[in-house]
């Protein structure tokens, strides 16, 4: 899926580095010239963005039972996940990624109308939308942990939001492992539900030990 999907990528820069030569077009030429520009940036992270949703998506029902599996091994609980369990582990997956893309979108137009408009910091844009991506991703994969410890959707928001590095750092990792050939896809969402629940038990041993014991803060 990831191969195909970047030679579609590659197609698309392909074609805006044709359309690049309308900057050489009288009076009009470096307005367009821009426009494609930002055009093509905006197609490759959406397009990733696309990609990341629906490997989510349709993993989501391995990733639950991988999460659940690997906290069995760790700790010898006896989690079990049922189908009514998984289903509702991808609608409120699907609900935080559609969150994080309304949010994304009032936060790319923000930032392109003030800091990136004001002192020219276009070539920053991918760097920026890779950053606030990245977070939804990385939130999704520890929700599988939040969402079996019955912690509420709210709780869960505050714990990404107070681990917002853990988040990044997680969506990020699958990012660039989806650029692998092939085997991407696969090795990313393994890796980062194994990371990402590993993360999770972590700080649930040092919450507890925390004189709050709460993951709520």
């Amino acid at each position: 899926m990831s191969f195909f999907f970047f030679i579609l990528v590659n197609i698309i820069h392909f074609i805006f580095g044709l359309l690049d030569y309308a900057g050489e077009i009288p009076w009009v030429g470096s307005s367009l010239r821009t426009g494609f520009a930002a055009m093509d940036t905006w197609s490759e992270v959406g397009l990733i963005y696309i990609l990341q949703f629906f490997i989510l998506t349709l993993l989501s029902p391995f990733n639950t039972v991988l999460s659940e599996r690997i906290e069995n091994e760790v700790t010898g609980s006896t989690f079990k996940s049922t189908w009514e369990q998984i289903i509702k582990d991808v609608i409120r997956m699907i609900g935080i990624l559609l969150i994080g893309l309304v949010i994304d979108i009032f936060l790319f137009i923000l930032w392109d109308l003030t800091l990136a408009n004001l002192f020219n910091l276009d070539a920053l844009t991918p760097v920026y939308l890779l950053i606030i991506n990245s977070f939804w991703f990385g939130f999704t994969f520890y929700d599988f942990s939040l969402e079996r410890h019955k912690v509420s959707s709210k709780n869960s928001y505050k714990f990404a939001l107070n681990r917002f590095g853990y988040m990044i750092l997680t969506g990020a990792l699958f990012t660039l492992l989806l650029r692998l050939p092939f085997f991407g896809v696969a090795i990313g969402s393994v890796l980062m539900t194994a990371v990402a629940t590993l993360n999770f038990l972590a700080i649930q041993q040092y919450s507890k030990r925390d004189s709050s014991g709460s993951l709520e803060e």
